[in-house]
């Protein structure tokens, strides 16, 4: 292991820029992960490298490529045909090899000619044009840099360790004297790589990539599992074509009019792309991104007292109806409800789920993940919110007569504690989880206890406590920094804790009550929040009656079980990860991106929710489906709550930014610009912000498509559109 730090270090001396990555991988992992290839993380200092650790050569940073050969034969026959001679190049006299002594494959290192950008490198695959026995298209070789936004790859240098066959990478020829990569391989790479602006145009697409044909394409392509993903001003996704997964790529642009337009890398008819993709959900609504916005507008204003219906994207199908036990548990609670919801009643099941399962169970993420949740279900007053609280209490009286016999009085000792209020200081937060790490707060007008935050400063201490308290369940919750006014038992740490929340409100005094800033710092999206029926829901007759309420056998059969499994982490199935990894990069990093203060944890959410999918089928491992069941639950739920709450970065049409920012868009739908000095003017509620608002404001309306800065003038996008 010392051998490889100073190989490392000697590799800094050269001018290398490299990174950490831990022993049996062949990419950073754990602390080392965070911004490992962007230019600020890499590593030109031999202090912090890692001892023990492989080591990464990032190309992008040290003027560096590789051409990595994954099946020799395959590569050779298809650079032949380019032109180029794959066997004469490793045979240079000059040629540089990173071995892994694995057969089929090599890989050769080069420098950056001259006066050529590494970043205008991005990388780039060749795949077979013939599918292998798994009616996959496998990567024969790869051009290896950059990232196609700016960012660096990487390959592990000598004498890292091999992750498979256990032996260290060697050198083939002198590292120190690398040569330029040949003209011909740069003529090759700079041919396959994306189009630019012209080529662009030149097919016609001149659009944002927002109408509603191509929103409709992208909605196909991720119901067929082509992984689509914003690129630019279009989409990118996996050709059907060419077998999905592992098949070459095809673009998704807007054309005039808004008509969609497909290009194929390897040349497929558009006509062959869309027979192979499955046919438009006529149940989707099919509206460009500006429509979006404009429905979501009109939802929000609803609740301000109109007497139309409030528009909300359905509620998810897979909420309706869980899976397994937890559907037995929903049934059992709609079955009761005097105002029968079976969306609410699916989040007081995954809810009373969580409070048996949190305070022994989580999910084996790469950092460990508690299964503690905080829900919020907005619903107008006469909902019957109280009846969404009771199958806590109902279930654990029942519990002690269910438990195996070996379970033992440890079980119910661990059971999170219950109370029906909010926490009203931090300091009385803390002595709880003192006496017990795992608190389920069920506390009513939820609203109502925020807007006393807002000026309360015990109540903001316990908010900002509860935030804390829902990122350590595998930390530690330091203890208060506050007198203990002669107490003789100080504030101790708490190991562990776990919090559930369960918070019921009106969707009008919940947003009201929020602020900007407590938006801002997580006041919103570590909520999965519910916006129940706004509507009137007929009252069931005759009204539930007590027998209604004692939890079926199947409940507690399975509750029973959840509780006395032994502490553990579940882990996920390798699909499960894969299925993780590419649905984070596709969908939720975007929507995380766009509008932070609702979407910023819905990944960790989705995959606590894959947990309680798991062991409501008694599994202990989640798969692939555990997690399209959640992701399906939890976008959703997001979609819906984005409509009242406001996709645009401001709060609501209820909040004072949300009434500017609706007062400015009116505004642009009439005229083609406003001057930016002009919009105190325009908008009397944007006169009336700060200027920390009024730039969020703006940020706002530039960041779904509204509007954009030319100068002093706020253009609109809207206006142009309507014109067209």
């Amino acid at each position: 292991m010392g051998a490889c730090l100073n190989q490392a270090a000697e590799y800094i001396s050269h001018g290398w820029a490299l990174c950490n990555i831990p022993p049996g991988k062949k990419g950073p992992e754990g602390l080392d992960a965070k911004g490992w290839n962007t230019q600020g993380r890499a590593i030109r200092d031999p202090r912090k490298l890692r001892g023990g650790h492989n080591v990464g050569l990032l190309h992008a940073w040290s003027g560096t490529v590789a051409i990595d050969i994954d099946q020799y034969d395959a590569a050779v026959a298809w650079l032949e045909g380019k032109g180029v001679d794959l066997q004469q190049l490793l045979a240079a006299d000059d040629a540089v090899q990173i071995k892994s002594g694995r057969p089929n494959k090599a890989k050769l290192l080069y420098v950056v000619p001259q006066g050529v950008d590494p970043l205008g490198l991005s990388s780039v695959s060749i795949h077979a044009t013939e599918p292998n026995a798994e009616g996959k298209f496998p990567v024969i070789l790869e051009f290896r840099c950059a990232t196609k936004d700016g960012l660096s790859v990487q390959d592990v240098l000598p004498p890292s360790f091999h992750p498979l066959t256990g032996k260290p990478y060697e050198w083939g020829g002198d590292w120190r004297e690398v040569g330029e990569l040949p003209e011909a391989l740069l003529k090759l790479w700079r041919e396959h790589l994306d189009e630019d602006d012209r080529s662009r145009r030149k097919r016609g697409a001149t659009g944002p990539g927002t109408s509603a044909e191509v929103l409709d394409m992208v909605r196909r392509a991720q119901a067929a599992g082509l992984k689509p993903y914003r690129c630019g001003d279009g989409f990118r996704a996996y050709c059907p074509v060419h077998g999905g997964e592992s098949g070459t790529t095809f673009k998704i642009d807007e054309g005039g009019g808004g008509k969609v337009l497909v290009h194929c890398h390897a040349k497929c008819a558009p006509e062959a792309i869309f027979a192979a993709l499955p046919g438009r959900d006529r149940g989707v609504p099919a509206v460009s991104t500006v429509e979006q916005l404009k429905r979501a507008q009109d939802a929000r204003k609803a609740p301000l007292g109109s007497s139309g219906a409030v528009i909300l994207p359905a509620m998810p199908e897979e909420l309706l109806a869980l899976p397994g036990g937890l559907g037995e548990l929903q049934r059992w609670i709609v079955g009761y409800m005097s105002h029968p919801s079976p969306g609410a009643a699916g989040v007081a099941a995954l809810a009373t789920m969580t409070h048996f399962a949190m305070s022994h169970l989580g999910i084996a993420s790469r950092d460990g993940l508690g299964f503690n949740e905080q829900y919020l279900l907005l619903a107008p007053t006469g909902f019957g919110k109280e009846d969404l609280r009771k199958p806590i209490r109902k279930i654990a009286e029942a519990l002690p007569d269910r438990l195996p016999r070996t379970a033992g009085n440890l079980t119910i000792q661990r059971l999170p504690e219950v109370r029906e209020n909010a926490p009203a200081s931090l300091q009385g937060m803390h002595s709880a989880l003192e006496l017990n790490r795992a608190h389920t707060f069920l506390p009513d007008e939820f609203g109502e206890w925020q807007a006393h935050a807002a000026k309360d400063g015990h109540k903001q201490q316990a908010a900002a406590y509860a935030m804390q308290a829902y990122t350590k369940a595998f930390g530690v919750l330091e203890a208060p920094s506050v007198s203990t006014h002669g107490n003789a038992k100080p504030y101790m740490p708490v190991k562990h804790p776990r919090v559930l929340i369960f918070a019921t409100s009106t969707a009008e005094r919940m947003l009201e009550a929020v602020t900007a800033s407590q938006a801002d710092s997580g006041g919103l999206n570590r909520f999965v929040i519910l916006v129940a029926e706004q509507d009137r829901i007929a009252k069931r007759y005759p009204s539930a009656k007590a027998s209604d309420y004692v939890p079926p056998n199947a409940v507690l059969d399975l509750v029973a079980w959840v509780a006395s499994l032994p502490e553990q982490l579940l882990p996920l199935e390798p699909e499960a990860w894969d299925y993780h990894d590419a649905h984070d990069a596709a969908v939720l990093e975007v929507l995380a991106y766009r509008d932070p203060r609702l979407a910023k944890r819905l990944n960790e959410q989705a995959l606590k929710l894959a947990g309680l999918v798991a062991l409501g089928e008694r599994r202990l491992t989640v798969t692939a489906r555990d997690l399209a069941i959640a992701y399906a639950i939890r976008e959703g739920l997001y979609h819906r709550a984005a409509a009242l709450v406001g996709y645009d970065g401001a709060l609501s049409g209820m909040h004072p930014t949300g009434r500017a920012l609706e007062q400015i868009r009116q505004h642009l739908v009439e005229k083609p610009f406003i001057y930016r000095s002009h919009l105190p003017k325009v908008s009397r509620k944007f006169a009336g912000l700060s200027i920390p608002e009024r730039e969020a404001v703006l940020r706002a309306v530039q960041s779904e498509g509204f509007a954009k800065l030319d100068g002093g003038k706020l253009v609109s996008l809207i206006h142009e559109e309507a014109a067209a």
